[in-house]
This record gives C-alpha cells, sequence and structure tokens, in this order.
C-alpha cells in the first residue's frame, strides 16, 4: 500500500493538526516520555529491562516496583532505533506482561520475561498502562529519519526492525480482542493503541524513509478488526 494515497486525501490537514483533528472527543493522550524524558534515562532503561526480558523470575514484587518499571518502559519505547535491543526488550516485556489477560498456553521456546506477582494477581489494574505506553513504538523518529538519507542501508535496517516490533505488538492487539477478557477499558486502551499508531504512521506528510510503508496495511486491518470485536462485545 502506497502512504502517498494518504499524504493526498489529508492534503487539506493543517500542519501538526494531525488525523483526528476533527474528532475532539477522541484523547489519544498515550505515549510521552514521563519523568525519565526530563533528566534523560538512557543508561536506566539499558540497565532495567535487560534483566526484566530474561525468563528468570520477576524481582518485582511490590505495585509501586511495577509502576516505577513501567515509567522506564515508557520511556524506553521512545529511545531512537539505534537503540534496537533496549526497544526489543521493552516490547518484549511489555507483550509479556500483558498476556496476563489471555488464557493460558503451552509454554513458548525461548521463555517469555517472567510476569511480577503483582501484575500476575491483577493483570487489568496495568493493562491501560501498557497499552497507552506502546504508543510511543509506532512514532516515526525524524531526526534519524533524517540521518538515514545518507545511510540508506543502515536505516532500512534499521526501520525494519522497527516494522518487526511493531508487528509484534500489532499481533498481541489481535490476539487479546479475540481471547482476553476485556472491560471498558481495556477495549477503549487497545482501540486508541491502534489509532494512535495508524496516526502516527500515516498521517501526512509521510516521512521519506520510515517504517510506514511495512505497517500501514496492516495496521489498517487489525484496527478495523479489533474495531469490528469491540463493537460486537
Amino acid at each position: 500500500m502506497n502512504v502517498g494515497i494518504f499524504n493526498r486525501v489529508n492534503s487539506k490537514i493543517k500542519e501538526g493538526d494531525g488525523m483526528y483533528s476533527e474528532w475532539n472527543s477522541l484523547p489519544l493522550e498515550g505515549g510521552g516520555r514521563g519523568v525519565l524524558g526530563a533528566v534523560g534515562g538512557r543508561d536506566v532503561v539499558l540497565a532495567v529491562v535487560r534483566q526484566l526480558a530474561s525468563h528468570q523470575p520477576s524481582p518485582l514484587t511490590t505495585d509501586a516496583e511495577v509502576e516505577w518499571v513501567l515509567e522506564v518502559i515508557r520511556y524506553g519505547l521512545s529511545l531512537p532505533l539505534s537503540e534496537h535491543e533496549a526497544l526489543r526488550d521493552c516490547v518484549r516485556v511489555c507483550c509479556s506482561w500483558l498476556s496476563a489477560l489471555l488464557p493460558p498456553a503451552a509454554p513458548a521456546q525461548p521463555p517469555p520475561p517472567a510476569v511480577p506477582p503483582p501484575l500476575a494477581a491483577e493483570p487489568h489494574r496495568y493493562a491501560n498502562k501498557i497499552l497507552n505506553h506502546l504508543h510511543n513504538l509506532f512514532v516515526p523518529r525524524p531526526n534519524e529519519t533524517l540521518a538515514f538519507i545518507y545511510q540508506t542501508e543502515l536505516g532500512g535496517n534499521l526501520i525494519s526492525k522497527q516494522a518487526v516490533l511493531c508487528h509484534r505488538v500489532l499481533r498481541l492487539a489481535r490476539s487479546l480482542a479475540d481471547s482476553a477478557s476485556l472491560g471498558p477499558r481495556e477495549w477503549r486502551s487497545l482501540l486508541l493503541l491502534l489509532l494512535a499508531a495508524a496516526g502516527a504512521l500515516l498521517a501526512p506528510p509521510a516521512p521519506l524513509y520510515g517504517a510506514a510503508e511495512q505497517l500501514c496495511e496492516r495496521v489498517l486491518c487489525v484496527l478495523f478488526e479489533v474495531w469490528i470485536l469491540a463493537c460486537h462485545r
């Protein structure tokens, strides 16, 4: 699918207004960088998520610890594409923790990151925050895009890796809609994630080098499928 079509269709949208500017009741409040964005938290992210992404038992035993780590992951999902390993680990942790909403499944290989006991006991309590933080994964990195113009092979490789991570989140979104026991708040957060992903990838002007070409068809398919399921449920 050619994302240039979306540029032409939405050519009347003012710059900065976004794809949903006429829908004032649609608050895409997810993402953001949190407190670590103000103080610079790259080293914190690298130290924390590497341990959490392993299959060792989770060291997190209290709600406060889980909440703090979610702020670390929030910032980690906004890191530059050149920090691919940290981004990948953040996505692995988010997907594993959200999988606590799904029915039990056969053990995966390699084992996924361990789910902290507080989250395993109350997955719905944290699901909305995790889904909101995942907005950051789909946001284009414009500064890196400009640099990649002169490093096409390197940039294309990193953008393809970003697309792989986004596809993983989209697969999980579809699984949650199919099989998870979701309440109204979780359905809302899931739909807002997909709307935000579509807005980030498809709002004009499309980046010269970006993940939109690899993702636009899939993100729209998942958005409409989940929307229909939400209406049915």
